[in-house]
């Protein structure tokens, strides 16, 4: 919001700007009222607000001279002379200044003040909309590969630089989510800048999700990206994280700190509770093989070894977190997802498990839990004592239960055994033929979906059906109601 702040030695007239005026309607912030020049003059170099309302003639420094010295340090601020006189010497010598207007005390009540404020707060907001465009278009030539020679000719102050990331889940990890990343979209960096733009500079998007910052020398990077992450969490529901890259800096700085440290924006996932952090003081190196570690693993679960288990993902899990490396980190996860799934026990997520996807150190534990529900299926598991054909059979229809086309030929002659041979086998060591087995896998699935809110329509191509009416009787003979009631009673059972 624009800011104005008003000096003059009248006491009723300032009682007046604070009391009666409605800035807010004009869209203007009133941030300081001072009694004489030189106060003025201290209270502008502290808050630089980009309007000053200044009385023409004061004791000790006048409007006029505290004018001259404003334009010499802020030449963009608009300057309105208030006067009790009517006097062409002292509105000549305002226009030189580039007065933004020169208003008559008694005009203050009117409409004449408040048309003159709201012009100049359109005038101002114009320019600066044009300014930081010409710096955006700036600062991403500054980023990329152009260049950024000249940049000082644009940007000859220091500043600080953010880089911005909002809440999203582990890249590894969104091939398994069924929801649409939602993203802070333009209008809301639009309206938080309108609100708190005093200290920015300028904002440009890098990537989906990750943002530039150049603010203000005078802005605290710290405070700024706090209140970022308030406003996002409270109208959108969305944190967003900051990577301070650099303080203090000149442009150039600021430039390189943003290209050296660019991947460090990652350190999110594993920087827990932390809404603004550092990049990495030092490389951490090698961050070692894990590949025993999966052996280990993978003997344990076929063991049914709990403790060992357990103890093999906690390590894995401490390797990865003091890595604070993405792609580490993303090689273990993927190789435990696909150690997981090398099972075909149950679905690899189920409702509700994104929440946990967001932070290293808690996808780690979701993973403990997803591989100790494993090890109590696998100690359940109704083929693991039965012979090779059947559990061959078992795991071929797990992998293939979502093909409308698969029938009792293709399974038994994946084993190596004629279809009457494996329907007996099946039926005497586990009770259920192979089709009863390839429905049972299918309807499991079909709940799983269901249990997420998935309508029927789109659950059933997934579970390998080609016809909604076909599906809808089969689950209701296996599971004794229809689709759409178990997934009502599903949804009611959420809301307890």
């Amino acid at each position: 919001m624009i800011r104005a702040m008003i000096v003059d030695d009248n006491r009723v007239i300032c009682e007046f700007f604070e009391k009666v005026i409605d800035w807010a309607s004009m869209g203007i912030e009133l941030v300081g009222i001072t009694s004489d020049g030189m106060a003025g003059w201290q209270e502008f170099c502290r808050l630089r607000p980009e309007i000053v309302i200044t009385d023409v003639r004061m004791p000790g420094m006048t409007g006029l001279e505290l004018a001259k010295k404003i334009r010499e340090k802020a030449p963009e601020t608009a300057i309105l002379f208030i006067s009790n006189y009517e006097d062409f010497s002292y509105i000549r010598e305002a226009m030189e200044l580039g007065a933004g207007g020169y208003i008559l005390k008694h005009e203050i009540r009117g409409k004449i003040f408040a048309e003159k404020l709201i012009q100049i707060r359109r005038e101002l907001e114009n320019k600066a909309d044009l300014l930081r465009e010409r710096r955006e278009s700036r600062l991403i030539m500054c980023l990329s590969s152009i260049g950024s020679d000249g940049a000082e000719a644009v940007f000859p102050d220091r500043y600080g630089m953010l880089l911005t990331h909002q809440e999203d889940i582990l890249p590894v990890l969104r091939p398994y989510s069924e929801r649409e990343g939602a993203e802070l979209g333009s209008g809301f960096y639009d309206d938080f800048f309108y609100r708190h733009g005093e200290g920015l500079v300028c904002c440009v998007k890098l990537t989906d999700g990750v943002r530039a910052i150049l603010l203000k020398e005078s802005a605290d990077p710290v405070s700024y990206a706090r209140m970022l992450n308030s406003e996002a969490f409270a109208r959108c529901g969305i944190r967003c994280f900051s990577l301070l890259v650099a303080q203090e800096a000149g442009i150039n700085e600021c430039i390189t700190a943003c290209r050296n440290h660019f991947s460090d924006i990652n350190l999110r996932y594993f920087r827990s509770g932390q809404v603004v952090f550092l990049p990495k003081e030092s490389d951490s190196g090698p961050v070692g093989d894990t590949s025993g570690i999966m052996t280990k693993l993978k003997n344990a679960i076929n063991g049914c070894d709990l403790d060992t288990m357990c103890a093999a993902l906690d390590t894995l899990s401490e390797k990865c977190i003091e890595s604070e490396s993405i792609d580490f980190l993303s090689q273990n996860v993927s190789g435990l997802l696909d150690l997981f799934k090398s099972y075909g026990k149950a679905a690899v997520c189920s409702y509700g498990d994104e929440k946990f996807w967001t932070e290293a150190g808690v996808v780690m534990y979701w993973l403990k839990n997803k591989f100790i529900s494993l090890l109590g299926s696998l100690r359940d598991d109704p083929v693991l004592n039965c012979s090779e054909p059947v559990r061959r059979a078992v795991e071929y229809i797990q992998d293939n239960y979502t093909n409308s086309g698969i029938t009792i030929c293709d399974i038994s002659e994946h084993v190596g055994v004629t279809p009457n041979q494996l329907r007996l086998l099946m039926k005497s060591e586990t009770g259920l033929t192979p089709m009863k087995w390839l429905t049972s896998i299918r309807m499991e699935r079909a709940k799983e979906l269901l249990d997420w809110n998935m309508k029927v329509s789109d659950v059933y191509p997934k579970v390998g059906y080609t016809n909604l009416s076909y599906f809808a009787d089969a689950f209701k003979r296996a599971c004794g109601e229809t689709p759409v009631e178990y997934r009502r009673r599903a949804n009611e059972k959420k809301k307890i």
